[in-house]
């Protein structure tokens, strides 16, 4: 979806994920597609599905530095962010240069509860992989993956 002359608009872009969870990992990451990684300012903005501490996060963003599609570089990090009122989204903005980029967020509880959808499709979810690369671990690297698997996330290219 173009927003303006200048932006797009990627991830969730009609049908939510209402499902609540806790994942069992610490880092969930979608690849942005090729056709949508250029050198270019990006803003990444997710759902959170509670308040407080189970429900906040960090965003995040990785590189695949060495061609093998697996994110192996973190590129930035957000904050930590929590939200007043469930359901509210957080955003967090950062400039790349990489050919193979990977945005989602990351937390530090064990017990945490996030929008994440296993199986299926989301209705007019484009420009992300549908693969999550994850990591059980809070700071590892995020080596391995599984899909489908969906979060209400959104990424503005500009």
């Amino acid at each position: 979806r173009i927003i303006d002359s200048g932006e797009q608009q990627v991830g969730i872009t009609d049908q939510e994920v209402t499902r609540i969870e806790d994942t069992g990992h610490y880092i969930q990451l979608w690849q942005v597609l090729p056709e949508f990684t250029r050198n270019a300012n990006y803003e990444v903005k997710i759902k959170h599905a509670v308040t407080g501490s189970k429900g906040s996060f960090y965003i995040t963003a990785w590189a695949d530095t060495n061609n093998d599609g697996i994110p192996d570089k973190e590129i930035g990090r957000s904050d930590l962010l929590t939200a007043s009122r469930e359901g509210d989204w957080s955003s967090w903005r950062f400039s790349s240069s990489y050919s193979r980029l990977f945005v989602g967020n990351t937390w530090s509880q064990s017990d945490e509860k996030v929008y994440y959808q296993t199986g299926g499709t989301v209705l007019g979810y484009k420009g992300l992989d549908n693969k999550v690369f994850y990591s059980r671990s809070f700071n590892g690297i995020p080596s391995q993956s599984t899909g489908p698997r969906y979060t209400n996330i959104k990424l503005i290219i500009r």
